[in-house]
């Protein structure tokens, strides 16, 4: 469904206010975690690379945070930000590790990004950070800059 709090409407469900504490393990070259401990975001080796060369440039704690906003051609968008850990709200914010590198999803966005995937792709166009592999989502633009849900 979609998520009332981009819809303008007051959150109905309570707020996850734990960490949850990733075991990654590798199966044929595909990072896998531990569902059992709650929502999650996969992050590959790209990813974690990528973070070790912002983290060498803008300091040791920096961090990405992954948001879904309204907008783009079919409803909510993907927007990546480089931010401080200082910035985490435990009481909103979840974190997820792989390797060092380090993105943070508020639990509004985490209920559209459960189950997906965080890369860092370079292609003939350019670089980027890009969410594959997204579960919740249903019909994506052809940039896959945006996705409209299940």
């Amino acid at each position: 469904g979609i998520n009332a709090e981009y819809m303008g409407l007051k959150r109905t469900t309570p707020i996850l206010r734990t960490t949850i504490g990733l075991r990654p393990r590798f199966v044929s070259g595909r990072v896998e975690i531990d569902e059992s401990s709650g929502p999650i975001i996969r992050l590959t080796d790209n990813f974690s690379q990528r973070m070790a060369m912002i983290q060498k440039h803008q300091g040791p704690t920096k961090l990405l945070r992954l948001k879904i906003e309204p907008g783009g051609c079919d409803g909510f968008s993907y927007k990546y930000y480089v931010c401080d850990e200082s910035e985490v709200d435990p009481e909103d914010d979840k974190v997820f590790e792989h390797k060092g590198g380090k993105c943070v999803v508020d639990v509004g966005s985490l209920d559209l990004l459960n189950g997906s995937t965080l890369d860092y792709v370079t292609e003939l166009i350019g670089s980027e950070f890009k969410v594959r592999d997204n579960p919740n989502a249903g019909q994506k633009c052809s940039c896959g800059s945006s996705f409209s849900p299940k």
